[in-house]
């Protein structure tokens, strides 16, 4: 049974009561404080009731899935359900409907193990729901679904802490708090405020007071369906002082030497004088910044382990102003680890000793409203440090334990004061996009608030029949939603320098994404969804698992002042139907069969546009031709053969009609006549207007415009992609140079560059250097550089700062190109794609 466990099951959370480490108590505001809460503690847990108390006693913390489980109405009357506390989207739905068995594979993927915990756990409750019917009333569950038993599920071969059984711990009842998302809607308890920050608590739920011989009554009456299925029930497994124990004592721990060093020398004191130094503070909604230029908590595990390892301050932090909260920080940690590790190391319980066993227990649960607080408060010893060591959990790369980190407490992607921008990253293949795609952008900008989002788009086409999707094709389709909806304001859209999109994530951490160049005070979010990868199984979410860990190779660092997001905080739940998800293969498939694809499709998008774009016309819009789907050259040729500044300033307008014409009446129709004699085995002569000599020189220049741009944008993404390692210029800066051209320059570019395609097809895209002398004097108020073996931009794509991104489109030039030698560059980019790891 062990073995169907899935990591997600550890990594997901549930919606149980939220514990809290000592220092994040409210009131410990010192190192004082901070020793004193413990003495409090030990004296508390010296206490050897003969009736235990739940909501005062001190009892074990065991290491397991944390669920919820609720009683809801289903089709046969009541019956169990779990809640994993969601509120957004489908997934939220489900939660807040109640996740009864047949819910299970509708909530979590195939394969994803808490199906099968589910239906153990919802087996065994609703076996016995007849018998603890009165108690559920007692409880106020028959009535009230935002109500729950917040328990832990352990099965012994998968769990860090080896148990030698497996069971149901159920620590207490809780109530869900009340939240609005769009339409989701769960009741609950009004949402308190927060003691520290004074914002409304960020907590799912909180404990409420309850009878706990109710609970024993259902802990009695599950045993015998638990047993049924191997499992045992527990309740608050209490703990006691070891025999022969009157006092604990923190005299030895208080006594050792605890040494910091900072630049050439270091300082020395034992642990109880660091505490009650007055400068000593707790320092948990602090940052600090890194010496590579990442900002985090002052009061997290890395500071702790970094500076009690030894490593000197002046090594660690960029800022020596930064060195006291980072003392502080690390303090906090040590003696929170220490003084705990004292505690357990004094008590055992029924079930064995709380150390020095084979039986690691994860630690101690206080709870004691008037002495400890509202939340119920963990001591955990060396598990607040210790590594993953669960095979689940070292296979999937997840993250570290809940109970390891301040994390827990502090929100540092939202709650940071440093952060100025969001900045979302989306990376993918995209070949092509799907609605699943736009909602996870929607979502980004809606739900989680990013001030800005770029798409990375991989340069690798995607074969589909006889037709290849590439990186042009993708990026109108994103283009055509992202117009559609309205999001193109706060969105970017453009190639990633990298065949791999991802690794173009961390590439922007470094600044080695030309494009795009993060500033001090950028919160950078990958964005992924929780699909299972089709081979894996693993959430998408996984190639991100370490994002907000990750450290370069030196020599290259984290941009100074960039930070990173943990994607367990920003992950998007995947879109799906009655059908399922949307997968882009399915898409592909429906595309070259001519099948239907408004599944795939946004609501706003209509079907042929994407059929045009793509190239793929469905039967009734076959004979329908559009300079969306026309080859290359046959965009060239339009280029090439509608001179109209050659052949003098005609009226445009005209023209362009009388073209159309000939087009729809001439050029139709079989082209395999010749056998049938002359004229028609002949291409009709181009379209020379007899239209009258225009005086209206700005239409004529504008139409010339509108042209001269669509040519240069397409030619400017077709060479790039020649060489996978050149960015070609965006679509903004190419608009904006066409735009400030006067019509004498209009002009002279649209010659040269009719001349450069001439060159271009010639050569078979081998000669590139007419058409990056083009460019060159297209730009020449910009600092861009060409190269004539590729066109290089050397630019620093400039996302507008928060101020001025509150509505409109983000459109005209960029701020700043910086000049960069290509040569250099793109020889750089190959080393470092060879060397570079994640």
């Amino acid at each position: 049974m062990g073995k169907e466990i899935d990591n997600n099951i550890i990594n997901e959370g549930g919606a149980g009561g939220a514990m809290q480490h000592p220092f994040a108590v409210p009131g410990i505001n010192s190192g004082k404080d901070l020793l004193r809460f413990f003495e409090t503690a030990a004296k508390f847990v010296m206490k050897n009731p003969e009736k235990v108390i739940p909501s005062d006693s001190s009892s074990i913390k065991f290491d397991g899935i944390n669920t919820s489980i609720k009683l809801v109405d289903g089709p046969g009357g009541k019956e169990f359900a779990l809640d994993r506390g969601s509120v957004m989207g489908k997934n939220g739905q489900l939660d807040i409907q109640g996740l009864t068995i047949d819910r299970l594979s509708s909530r979590f993927p195939e394969g994803h193990g808490m199906i099968a915990a589910g239906k153990v756990i919802l087996g065994i409750f609703n076996r016995a729901l007849p018998k603890i019917k009165k108690e559920l009333q007692l409880l106020g569950m028959w009535e009230d679904s935002s109500i729950f038993l917040n328990s832990d599920f352990v099965w012994s071969k998968t769990n860090v802490v080896k148990y030698p059984e497996d069971f149901i711990a159920i620590h207490g009842v809780n109530q869900f708090y009340e939240k609005q998302h769009k339409n989701n809607y769960r009741p609950g308890l009004i949402r308190p405020s927060d003691r520290d920050t004074g914002k409304p608590t960020k907590s799912k739920a909180t404990e409420i007071s309850y009878d706990p011989n109710v609970l024993e009554s259902i802990k009695s009456k599950l045993a015998k369906a638990a047993k049924d299925y191997n499992f045992n029930i527990y309740t608050v497994v209490a703990t006691a002082p070891k025999q022969g124990l009157r006092k604990i004592s923190f005299e030895n721990v208080l006594s050792q030497p605890v040494t910091i060093k900072f630049q050439e020398k270091e300082i020395t004191n034992t642990l109880g004088q660091w505490l009650n130094n007055s400068s000593v503070q707790n320092p948990k909604t602090q940052m600090v910044t890194l010496s590579d230029g990442r900002k985090v908590g002052a009061l997290s595990k890395l500071i702790f382990q970094t500076i009690m390892g030894g490593a000197p301050l002046s090594e660690l932090l960029m800022d020596a102003s930064d060195s006291q909260l980072a003392v502080n920080g690390a303090i906090f940690y040590h003696a929170t680890q220490e003084l705990g590790k004292e505690i357990l190391a004094s008590l055992t319980s029924p079930v064995g000793d709380l150390a020095g066993t084979d039986v690691e227990h994860e630690g101690i649960v206080l709870r004691n409203k008037k002495l400890f607080g509202e939340k119920p408060v963990k001591i955990t010893g060396d598990f607040i440090t210790r590594g993953d060591q669960s095979p689940f959990r070292k296979k999937q790369g997840e993250q570290k334990l809940e109970e390891e980190s301040i994390e827990d407490d502090v929100d540092m992607d939202t709650d940071n004061p440093n952060i100025r921008r969001k900045i979302a990253i989306y990376p993918g293949k995209f070949k092509p996009p799907q609605r699943g795609h736009l909602d996870a952008v929607k979502f980004m900008i809606d739900a989680k608030k990013v001030d800005h989002l770029i798409i990375f788009i991989s340069p690798i086409p995607k074969k589909v029949g006889d037709k290849e999707i590439g990186v042009i094709e993708s990026k109108k389709i994103w283009e055509l939603y992202l117009d559609a909806t309205g999001y193109g304001g706060k969105v970017t859209v453009m190639q990633s320098p990298l065949n791999s999109p991802v690794q173009t994530n961390y590439d922007v951490l470094t600044g080695d994404v030309p494009v795009f160049i993060p500033k001090a005070g950028d919160l950078i979010i990958p964005v992924a969804s929780d699909k299972p990868d089709p081979k894996s199984r693993k959430p998408d979410y996984f190639r991100f698992a370490k994002f907000h860990e990750w450290v370069p190779k030196p020599p290259r660092q984290i941009v100074p002042g960039v930070m990173t997001a943990n994607i367990m905080n920003w992950y998007v739940e995947c879109t799906t139907d009655e059908c399922g998800s949307i997968d882009a293969s399915d898409f592909r498939s429906s595309l070259e069969d001519g099948s239907d694809i408004s599944r795939y499709l946004p609501e706003e998008v209509e079907e042929a546009d994407v059929r045009n774009i793509l190239g793929f016309p469905s039967e009734e819009t076959y004979q329908e031709k559009s300079i969306m789907n026309e080859s290359l050259y046959e965009v060239l040729n339009e280029l090439v053969h509608e001179q109209l500044v050659l052949e003098g300033d005609w009226q445009p307008i005209s023209k362009r009609r009388t073209s159309k014409g000939h087009k729809k009446l001439l050029d139709t129709g079989r082209k395999d006549l010749t056998k049938y004699g002359k004229p028609f085995d002949q291409p009709r002569l181009v379209d020379k207007s007899n239209a009258f000599l225009a005086k209206e020189s700005i239409e004529i220049n504008e139409g010339l415009k509108e042209k001269l741009l669509a040519g240069l944008i397409m030619l400017s993404s077709t060479v790039a992609m020649a060489d996978p390692s050149v960015a070609p210029p965006p679509d903004q800066l190419i608009k904006s140079a066409v735009q400030a051209l006067s019509a004498e320059e209009v002009n002279d570019i649209y010659k040269q560059a009719v001349n450069a395609v001439k060159v271009l097809e010639k050569s078979n895209l081998q000669n590139k250097k007419p058409l990056a002398s083009t460019f060159s004097n297209l730009m020449k108020n910009y600092d861009v550089k060409f190269k004539g073996k590729g066109i290089q931009v050397s630019k620093k794509f400039e996302i507008p700062e928060v101020s001025s991104m509150s509505g409109g489109s983000v459109e005209g030039a960029p701020g700043g190109f910086l000049g960069l030698d290509a040569e250099e560059e793109n020889e750089k980019h190959r080393r470092d794609t060879k060397l570079r790891s994640i």
